[in-house]
């Protein structure tokens, strides 16, 4: 009887471990899917950045193909359903496009068959007797094994130092949507393990044994803390409160981690929880060591009109150049709330300074605002750190045509790419042969800080800048001046100068821009001030309709000629020439129609 029960008690124990196994083999199957999407997506990145060319011609000759043609006009390319993507949804915040709902759901399918099936169910089962008993045990095993290859890469995936940035060449706010949906799933599937073990230890009639153990005091923790999570992360307390929302979201995420640690670490799995944490470590440390490497500088800020602040950072440290579409993240220190950090495009300066376009919202960049109306000229001189650089380069110099699309704060990034395609025209490297490049303001001061870099776009023959004013009524032309060229003044001084000495000196310096003005005897109105001072480039005083735009460009381009079209403006633009390419990209033609959006949103 004895060796009975022991035969009974091993193959119990057999199909206890053999579920143990299945978990960890679907877990392994959940990031075999997103490595097969990584590795597809990094040969296309680098094969674009290396061989920009050779990638796009193969492209080319792909859209040939009716079925390719199909699929990028009904899948790869359009926004979900209601044409939104960068337009935030009050509940989910920023709908996945369709390809990457697409993802999505094949992970979420998979996640589900994982936690659903391949379940054996013995007979004499000598830990848990009932067929109700083993289900729910099983269950709550595999689903918590599940849940810990869906934390992993959720960790992951909301990293700035996230290496598969650099892979993929996927978006920042890409992996945000990833990260964002994965961990709904984490939670959902934490929830599951937690109701199907308190099934099992009601039912076993142990859980007055369990409760007090450590193990389920931090998983209570741990799956308290999820919930919360997954109710903080709606949308809109994300956009009213963000400050309660970000810094709420980090300390939950810590209690979670933590809480998931304990709770494995008495079960004998910590393993999974040391991985997470790595991942999350691993990403603050190098922030921390990108913020020092730029260390604590002054940056000369001016209000240039209501809505738009523009800073000047001299002499930056060049241990990581910025590429064309670069952002950092800015600590204003001089702000209460210091440790926050802000992204803004980055315009650089042939002297090694670097301008960022603010576009004044809420919190610390409407406190700045603020601070530089108290000063008669709306200019301070402020501390700052810097942890960049970020973003994802394209190779848009490859494209015989290029058509760029923005707004505001938003024209930085198109104006480097600009700046690549000039230089590589230089070295015998560009196809482009011509760029049409549009910024879409509100009124004249939208534009006034924006002269030097148009100036410069005026001398490009193979450039069309188009400019449209929507608003030309709300703003007024000083008839006597104009800005020129802002010459950057030097700001170096001695490591043992005050601040105060600093600071005299660099708004001197700033006083000494604003006064090289070329004066002239200008009158008419604002549309002819513009119209003479920037000849070449053409002002239009309507609200653009984009859609017909894009299709008007596309259409007078030669058929072979291969166009991207950049966009870095708000999201219902973004989003309508989103839904505009779509229906292009299915049309027979030799040349490739790419979309490129700079625009991040999260």
């Amino acid at each position: 009887m004895n060796g009975t029960n022991s035969a009974y008690q091993k193959h119990t124990e057999d199909v206890f471990h053999l579920n143990l196994r299945r978990g960890k083999w679907w877990g392994a199957g959940l990031m075999g899917y997103w490595a097969v999407l990584v590795l597809i997506s990094s040969l296309e990145n680098f094969g674009s950045r290396l061989y920009p060319n050779a990638n796009l011609s193969f492209k080319k000759a792909l859209i040939q193909w009716t079925p390719v043609r199909w699929f990028r006009r009904h899948v790869s390319m359009p926004a979900f359903m209601n044409g939104k993507h960068t337009r935030a949804s009050r509940l989910l915040g920023v709908i996945p496009t369709r390809f990457e709902s697409i993802i999505l759901f094949g992970y979420f399918v998979l996640v589900v068959i994982g936690e659903s099936i391949n379940y054996e169910v013995i007979q004499h089962n000598t830990y848990w007797p009932h067929k109700r008993d083993q289900i729910s045990r099983y269950v709550g095993d595999r689903s918590a094994i599940i849940a810990m290859f869906i934390i992993m890469p959720t960790y992951l995936f909301a990293g700035r130092n996230n290496i598969l940035l650099w892979l993929t060449g996927w978006k920042q706010s890409t992996f945000y949507t990833f990260h964002k949906w994965l961990a709904r799933m984490a939670i959902a599937s934490s929830l599951v393990h937690t109701l199907a073990m308190l099934l099992n230890v009601y039912w076993c009639h142990t859980i007055h044994r369990r409760k007090y153990t450590q193990y389920w005091r931090w998983g209570s923790v741990a799956i308290v803390a999820g919930a919360i999570m997954l109710f903080q992360s709606i949308s809109f307390i994300r956009f009213h409160w963000y400050e309660i929302f970000l810094y709420g979201h980090i300390i939950l995420a810590l209690f979670f981690l933590i809480g998931v640690w304990i709770h494995l670490h008495e079960l004998g799995y910590a393993e999974y929880a040391y991985a997470t944490a790595a991942i999350w470590v691993f990403d603050r440390v190098v922030r921390i060591l990108r913020i020092g490497s730029f260390g604590i500088r002054f940056a000369h800020v001016t209000m240039v009109d209501e809505e738009t602040i523009l800073m000047t950072i001299h002499d930056v440290p060049t241990i990581k150049k910025p590429t064309p579409g670069s952002f950092g993240y800015v600590y204003f220190l001089s702000d209460w709330f210091f440790f926050q950090s802000h992204p803004f495009c980055i315009l650089q300066k042939d002297d090694s300074s670097i301008v960022f376009s603010i576009k004044v919202k809420n919190g610390a960049t409407r406190r700045l605002s603020r601070y530089l109306l108290n000063d008669p000229n709306s200019t301070r001189v402020i501390k700052v750190a810097l942890e960049g650089f970020y973003g994802e380069y394209k190779p848009v110099y490859a494209y015989e045509q290029v058509i760029m699309v923005s707004s505001g704060s938003g024209v930085l990034g198109p104006l480097e790419y600009v700046k690549d395609i000039q230089n590589k025209i230089l070295v015998g490297r560009s196809h482009t042969k011509y760029v049409k490049f549009y910024c879409i303001v509100r009124h004249w001061e939208g534009i006034r800080w924006l002269y030097p870099e148009l100036l410069r776009l005026s001398d490009l023959e193979y450039v069309h800048p188009v400019i449209y004013i929507t608003q030309p009524e709300t703003g007024k032309i000083e008839q006597t001046t104009f800005e020129i060229e802002q010459k950057n003044a030097s700001s170096k001084s001695s490591t043992s100068s005050g601040r105060a000495e600093i600071e005299q000196l660099i708004l001197k310096n700033a006083e000494s821009k604003q006064m090289e003005i070329e004066e002239k005897a200008l009158a008419g109105t604002a549309q002819e001030i513009l119209s003479k001072e920037l000849s070449r480039v053409e002002f239009r005083w309507v609200r653009p309709n984009v859609s017909q735009l894009i299709i008007k460009d596309i259409e007078e381009a030669a058929s072979s000629d291969s166009i991207a079209v950049m966009t870095c403006a708000p999201g219902s633009i973004s989003d309508e020439i989103r839904n505009t390419m779509a229906i292009k990209a299915s049309e027979n033609r030799s040349g490739r129609l790419d979309l490129i959006e700079l625009l991040q949103t999260w």
